[in-house]
């Protein structure tokens, strides 16, 4: 499992969500983010912003906490923060 490096204010339990997809931020959802970070307790740092290009495997948001989350949480929440984004060409 490859680790990411923290950025200085991270602790071990933020987690950082690295993008499955590649390709200019067109979108994201703010009401699916919003929910999904009260469902987990965390603080959502969106790392890039509309029409900005994400590279695939880049950082695409931190998800903030106190407490520790499994790995299967940790995936689960991975793939609904991907999700709410929409990237593409142009």
């Amino acid at each position: 499992q490859r680790q990411t490096p923290q950025t200085p204010g991270e602790s071990p339990a933020d987690i950082a969500i690295q993008s499955t997809h590649e390709g200019y931020e067109q979108a994201m959802d703010l009401d699916a983010l919003r929910k999904l970070a009260e469902e987990s307790d965390r603080l959502l740092a969106i790392r890039h912003e509309p029409g900005e290009y994400v590279v695939c495997g880049s950082v695409l948001a931190v998800a903030h906490g106190s407490g520790a989350m499994t790995a299967g949480q940790a995936r689960e929440l991975a793939r609904r923060v991907n999700r709410a984004f929409v990237l593409g060409v142009r």
